[in-house]
């Protein structure tokens, strides 16, 4: 039988999150929670839908064309560059 609530420790394995990340979020109020006295706690059917509700799609990164052009300027940059032999660039 599946436990009803799911403790800090096993929420956060469950996310694959730390246990850190998953307090972080807990105060700044990202994550369903339950305060069950001192207790903190957490329903699966909650977190699934949470997950469900903030998972991002896979996409093109935004700016990924300019970065990959901005790498190959500088790539260019560094093969024009001439440094003597023995001596180390200290761009």
């Amino acid at each position: 039988m599946e436990k009803k609530y799911m403790t800090v420790r096993e929420a956060a394995s469950y996310l694959g999150y730390t246990t850190g990340t998953l307090y972080h979020k807990i105060r700044k109020g990202e994550v369903p929670y339950i305060k069950l006295g001192y207790n903190i706690r957490f329903r699966r059917k909650d977190l699934d839908e949470w997950m469900r509700n903030h998972s991002r799609r896979p996409g093109p990164t935004p700016g990924k064309r300019e970065l990959v052009k901005a790498l190959t300027k500088t790539a260019e940059l560094l093969q024009a560059v001439k440094v003597p032999e023995g001596k180390v660039y200290k761009g």
